[in-house]
C-alpha cells in the first residue's frame, strides 16, 4: 500500500498474524487511515499521541 498526501513514494506494509480475522484487520486499517488523516491535516505538527492510537494488540 502506498501512502497519499505527504507520503508519495513511501511503501507501508502491515504484517498481521495469520489467524487475524477480517474484522480485526479492517479495524487496523481504519485506525491507520484515521492517523494518516490527522497527520495530513497538520503536516508540520503531527499529534504526539498519533502512534499510540495506531497501536494494536492481537490475542495470542
Amino acid at each position: 500500500m502506498t501512502g497519499g498526501s505527504g507520503l508519495r513514494g513511501v511503501e507501508v506494509r502491515f504484517v498481521l498474524p495469520p489467524a487475524t480475522t477480517l474484522s480485526a484487520a479492517a479495524g487496523v486499517l481504519s485506525r491507520v487511515a484515521r492517523l494518516g488523516s490527522r497527520m495530513a491535516a497538520h503536516p508540520r505538527r503531527p499529534r504526539p499521541t498519533a502512534l499510540s492510537e495506531a497501536a494494536v494488540t492481537f490475542p495470542s
